[in-house]
């Protein structure tokens, strides 16, 4: 007996069958949307290196060559530029940032010191909190005169209990940290003043002075410079924005008494992984620009961005030290 024309051609889809072969694909596509997007993300992260804030108050990460960026504050966040401590660093892991902010929002407004997540896309506000400089991966220092505060960043909100402080000999004391390489002697480094002569200089881990590393005249004598030196990531050079708005840059081989190279009409941001200078320069529009210098202060690259930095506030992730 022949097979009848309809079996030949084979069953084909029921539209019920279809129809579930469809919503099939589509939890299957809304499962991995998300988790694409996170891997997206985190890959993101990880090719922007430079945290700047612009100058509406946002935080963005940009690659060194300002081939892609990401706002990583959440709306209503504004960071706000720290004249003391550093404005804004990453935590020595590189996964968290730090700094000063000011947030609006539905539940009323809160400033502290903001904490980010950006892989995670995660962020938290440490109320009435004044972000100096990361002192580890889970710490950071609060500024103040004469007694200094460190405080978790698990301090969330802020619980008195898990604060510790210190306070330095002789009245003086730091406006920031920032973390220096194993090859030195010294866990930071920070400007130390007071009614001493000021001088920039190594500090231990127990965060007391250690060797200076430059020395203002005697004339500068009880004078606040407020400054935010950073040891480059080869442990070499130490920068900073002098008062007249220039890039200062000395050698922690040499002696302190030895005067600064001064890089002129640009402003220190941070040293990147290979020890170049991140800094802040007037561009051809007559607005801010970041700008990659070699330590003589020619230029490596400008980086271009979606926004315009803010002075002087920007930090480069590095893991080669930490």
């Amino acid at each position: 007996m022949g097979l009848r024309n309809d079996d030949r051609r084979g069953r084909g889809f029921t539209l019920i069958e279809l129809l579930v072969v469809i919503g099939v694909i589509g939890i299957l596509i809304a499962i991995l949307l998300p988790i694409l997007a996170r891997a997206r993300r985190r890959a993101l992260v990880l090719a922007c290196p430079i945290a700047y804030i612009d100058d509406s108050g946002g935080v963005n990460l940009v690659t060194p060559t300002g081939s892609a960026e990401l706002r990583v504050t959440p709306p209503g966040w504004q960071a706000q530029p720290n004249n003391l401590g550093h404005s804004i660093g990453w935590s020595r892991s590189g996964q968290r940032l730090a700094f000063r902010v000011y947030a609006s929002g539905r539940g009323g407004s809160q400033t502290g010191t903001g904490i980010v997540d950006p892989a995670a896309d995660q962020a938290s506000i440490v109320t009435g909190s004044h972000f100096a400089g990361w002192v580890d991966s889970e710490r950071y220092l609060e500024d103040g005169a004469y007694s200094h505060m460190v405080t978790p960043i698990s301090g969330i909100p802020r619980d008195p209990r898990t604060i510790t402080s210190f306070r330095l000999p002789d009245d003086r004391h730091y406006d920031s940290l920032a973390p220096v390489p194993p090859t030195c002697n010294g866990s930071y480094v920070a400007s130390v003043h007071g009614d001493i002569r000021p001088y920039i200089g190594l500090i231990g881990p127990d965060f007391m002075p250690k060797r200076p590393i430059y020395t203002w005249p005697v004339s500068d004598t009880g004078r606040q410079i407020h400054v935010n030196p950073q040891v480059d990531p080869a442990g070499q050079w130490a920068a900073w924005t002098d008062g007249y708005d220039n890039v200062a840059v000395h050698s922690l081989s040499e002696h302190s008494s030895m005067p600064a190279s001064v890089i002129p009409g640009v402003q220190f941001c941070d040293w990147t992984e290979d020890s170049k200078l991140l800094v802040t320069r007037t561009g051809r529009d007559f607005r801010l620009e970041l700008a990659i210098l070699n330590i003589d202060g020619t230029l490596v690259r400008t980086i271009p961005t979606d926004t315009h930095p803010q002075r002087g506030v920007a930090a480069y992730r590095k893991y080669g030290h930490r």
